[in-house]
């Protein structure tokens, strides 16, 4: 149990830096105002009980998720509940109507920015070969999202591990949930 705490304890702060050095000038950026960011880093089962609420809650929350292959395996999933999700649309696009399509597209982008800018962190400071996958758009329920995690580390010896960065806007404050899952196995590479 010990080795396993450290082990959460040093892929924290890991993330932490990759968060803070990559990630939250990038959101910093695209809200066009000063930002925070709040993590925290979980067994599977530990976060399941942790977001227990949430998981029995029939609210829809926009989605973006895509994987990785390669010397290490993730999954990434934002999770943006509606209020935040009209926020980004209007940030990207303004307070005009536009179409479904494009609305989607914005979102997607929103993704590309925030992994393409964690997976740069990532490589940059490791020699890890990174391939992720085509993000995909979803509208769901917590729970239904929460499963495509588990799904894809079902088969793993070890639990998988999960970072929660949550980022949010001073000023508007717009908040974005990011989970990223890895292989307990891939976290050891790492820490």
């Amino acid at each position: 149990m010990q080795e396993s705490l450290i082990s959460l304890d040093k892929i924290n702060d890991l993330f932490k830096r990759y968060t803070n050095e990559r990630m939250l000038p990038a959101f910093s950026r695209f809200l066009d105002e000063k930002s925070i960011f709040e993590i925290n880093t979980f067994t599977m089962s530990d976060w399941r009980t942790k977001n227990q609420e949430l998981l029995e809650c029939d609210d829809a929350f926009t989605s973006i998720y895509l994987n990785s292959n390669g010397d290490l395996r993730l999954s990434l999933l934002f999770l943006i509940d509606w209020k935040n999700t009209v926020s980004v649309v209007q940030k990207l696009l303004g307070a005009g109507s536009c179409s479904l399509d494009l609305k989607k597209s914005a979102l997607l982008e929103t993704g590309n920015i925030l992994t393409g800018s964690f997976f740069n962190a990532v490589t940059d400071k490791t020699d890890f070969t990174i391939m992720p996958s085509i993000p995909v758009y979803s509208q769901d329920t917590f729970s239904l999202l929460s499963e495509i995690l588990e799904i894809n580390f079902a088969a793993d010896e070890k639990e998988a591990i999960l970072n929660e960065i949550i980022f949010i806007g001073n000023d508007t404050g717009l908040s974005i949930k990011l989970i990223i899952a890895l292989d307990a196995n891939d976290a050891k590479k790492l820490s």
